[in-house]
């Protein structure tokens, strides 16, 4: 590598940082999606076209995770996940999420627990706007599946792999219920505590909304929490655990009591 290039290479995550905050302020945010104030309202989605920045931006954050040359980054390009928040905060951002492929894109990024862990409140943002719904949870969109794998110990996974024995009796549930991506990409309940905390946040708003709740309970929701709670070690989680299959059972009552 020319000494030039390298140098260009070891000042891109600089770059990113200082775009992440120009994205903090709306009109940031419009020249990263090269959009203008006045043409917002008639943006469409049959026309709608990513724009060079934010496809530099993807293009980085979909390369392999490497070091930064700042030693408090693992790594280089994690400030794309703070431009992807702060865009998924407004609306005329909308149209660019209505894209199944893409969100799958974005969804590969949750298997690496860091990247998850950057991108939770992008996915927060999503979940928040019902008009994105039906995409994100659309047959074809793998989004939430990869995040509720994080809630399952999966003993036959686990066991295959050898790396830890679960002594949990888990006979009340039923594996046949869960999404079979979820099963596939399970091995054991996440540590983090901000991610189990953050995706409380989400099911707690889901659970909420009758489009959204049904959703859940098709990947098997209700056997997850079961699941999350025999190996959960944290009270508090516990309680929110025990709260949020409340809910689901609450919204799912007053909805047949609605429909009889």
């Amino acid at each position: 590598m020319k000494e030039e290039e390298k140098i260009e290479d070891n000042c891109i995550d600089l770059y990113i940082m200082i775009i992440s905050n120009l994205t903090r302020c709306k009109e940031g945010v419009y020249k990263v999606l090269d959009i203008n104030n006045d043409s917002n309202i008639n943006i469409k989605e049959d026309n709608f076209k990513v724009s060079f920045f934010l496809n530099k931006l993807l293009y980085f954050f979909f390369l392999p995770i490497k070091p930064s040359i700042n030693k408090n980054l693992s790594d280089k390009y994690i400030y794309v996940s703070h431009v992807l928040i702060n865009i998924s905060s407004i609306k005329e951002s909308i149209v660019f999420f209505k894209n199944v492929a893409f969100l799958n894109k974005i969804s590969d990024q949750i298997l690496n627990v860091e990247r998850f862990r950057a991108i939770l409140p992008f996915i927060i943002n999503l979940c928040l706007n019902e008009v994105i719904h039906p995409y994100i949870f659309h047959d074809d969109c793998y989004l939430f599946p990869y995040v509720l794998s994080y809630l399952y110990t999966n003993d036959y996974n686990i066991t295959k792999s050898g790396s830890y024995n679960n002594s949990n009796n888990n006979e009340e549930i039923n594996t046949q219920n869960i999404h079979h991506i979820i099963m596939n990409k399970s091995s054991i309940l996440v540590s983090c505590s901000v991610i189990k905390s953050r995706i409380l946040i989400i099911l707690f708003y889901l659970c909420n909304r009758d489009y959204s709740r049904e959703k859940l309970l098709s990947y098997g929701i209700s056997d997850i929490l079961k699941n999350w709670k025999s190996c959960e070690k944290n009270a508090e989680f516990i309680n929110d655990i025990e709260n949020v299959t409340n809910k689901l059972i609450e919204g799912s009552n007053s909805r047949e009591a609605i429909a009889t």
